[in-house]
């Protein structure tokens, strides 16, 4: 804001351990939970309404690993399900599949079933997370299938990772909420996901 912080308290995710709840809560005191409260999380207590988005924590993952999960998991869903549309034996391309974002969406192509091609800084984490083709980071530019890709998510590019696609022509406008929507002329990509940043 002009004057002061827009939002008081920062951050969305959280987990923690339910120190009270309401009568009617889906979880009882000491119940470990992890969630998302978009008016600021970080905090040493969160009070959330009825039907906020709050799950229970699995068994054997610690606080931080959960408090870590939901903007990487949601951002992924997003992108595939949504913004994407991808469907079973379209093809992706995700680069920085190693990332917060990345790692979920290997995952999230994969049970949607895509064919997924990942560029990531660790080839290894993304072949574990299932991804079909893997291409490391700094290798060279990735060569298209066949065809093409069906969908491309671009990591923001960073002096060390320089842009791996060239973005050519808008195909159609950029949806309310998405971060980029564009055509891809390399590639022969009809959606592109994720944040363009382009080289002069």
């Amino acid at each position: 804001g002009l004057l002061g912080p827009r939002a008081p308290v920062p951050g969305m995710a959280f987990a923690g351990t339910v120190a009270a709840a309401g009568q009617g809560a889906p979880f009882a005191p000491g119940a470990r939970v992890f969630g998302m409260a978009p008016h600021g999380a970080h905090a040493e207590r969160l009070r959330l309404p009825a039907g906020a988005a709050v799950a229970a924590i699995p068994d054997g993952l610690g606080f931080e690993a959960a408090a870590a999960t939901p903007f990487g998991a949601l951002a992924g869903l997003a992108f595939a399900r949504d913004v994407a549309r991808l469907r079973p034996g379209e093809r992706v391309l995700i680069d920085g599949a190693a990332g917060g974002v990345g790692v979920w969406l290997v995952q999230i192509a994969r049970r949607l079933g895509a064919e997924v091609t990942a560029v990531a800084s660790d080839a290894a984490l993304a072949e574990k997370l299932g991804a079909h083709h893997v291409h490391p980071r700094g290798a060279g530019p990735v060569a298209p299938p066949p065809g093409g890709f069906d969908a491309v998510r671009l990591a923001a590019a960073v002096p060390q990772a320089p842009l791996l696609i060239e973005v050519t022509d808008v195909a159609h406008p950029v949806p309310e909420g998405a971060l980029a929507a564009r055509r891809v002329g390399d590639l022969g990509a009809a959606r592109v996901l994720g944040l363009v940043v382009i080289s002069a």
